[in-house]
């Protein structure tokens, strides 16, 4: 689903199977000792969990939005993908996207990933046929 050579820039979590992208490159404060802007901090806290080994929980993945019709594209250091995106909290119903960065995929269930803005449901990928 995601090539190897972009997987490759991911750690994989053994007790999840999740991959995850590390370091992220961002610092856990300013260099003026400043707390990290809110969103960065709830990206590193998230990115952190997952490396640890924990899962999303219900609540996060509540209101996430779905992206069918997805693939992966690098970018520096990474990939995002770019697909077709149900109910985004900000871009509305049946849009094409393309996503922030990946920073963690459910790469042994292909069920959700999380980008630096918000986690995503996982549809089905370009390529894929409807039948199960």
């Amino acid at each position: 689903m995601i090539p190897a050579p972009l997987m490759s820039k991911m750690r994989r979590v053994a007790s999840t199977g999740v991959h995850v992208r590390t370091p992220l490159g961002i610092a856990s404060q300013s260099p003026c000792g400043d707390a990290l802007d809110p969103r960065l901090a709830r990206v590193t806290a998230a990115l952190d969990r997952l490396a640890a080994g924990a899962l999303p929980n219900a609540a996060e993945l509540a209101g996430a939005p779905v992206i069918h019709d997805w693939m992966a594209l690098p970018e520096r250091g990474g990939f995002f993908l770019v697909g077709r995106v149900d109910v985004h909290p900000r871009l509305g119903s049946d849009r094409r996207v393309a996503t922030s960065p990946v920073i963690a995929i459910d790469s042994a269930r292909w069920r959700w990933m999380r980008t630096v803005s918000r986690y995503y449901l996982l549809g089905r990928p370009r390529g894929a046929g409807t039948s199960a």
